[in-house]
């Protein structure tokens, strides 16, 4: 995406226009779908991991900060977001999947 673009788009969103928020969503909800279905490999975990992130998105878009990367900004808070192991599986507790147990 074209930096003079992507920058306003950053700046309309820091002022709450529906509008930029919605672009962004559209620009960026390939990717962030595609890495959270691949951590969970279940289209409505990776759905309900994305709308996470971009209600994330809207209440932080005024910390962003322009001298970093908006997508590696974004992919920061996907990280924060995706599912950890719980303490009980990696301790042989058993397996858990986004914090249900398997079964």
């Amino acid at each position: 995406m074209d930096a003079v673009v992507l920058d306003d788009l950053i700046r309309r969103a820091r002022q709450r226009d529906s509008a930029a928020f919605e672009t962004l969503v559209e620009i960026y909800s390939p990717r962030l779908y595609g890495y959270f279905y691949r951590l969970t490999g279940r289209r409505e975990d990776a759905e309900d991991l994305l709308q996470e992130v971009f209600v994330r998105v809207v209440r932080m878009i005024g910390r962003y900060e322009h001298e970093n990367r908006f997508d590696a900004w974004l992919f920061r808070i996907a990280d924060q977001s995706r599912p950890r192991p719980s303490a009980e599986a990696t301790t042989g507790g058993g397996c858990r999947v986004l914090g249900r147990a398997a079964g």
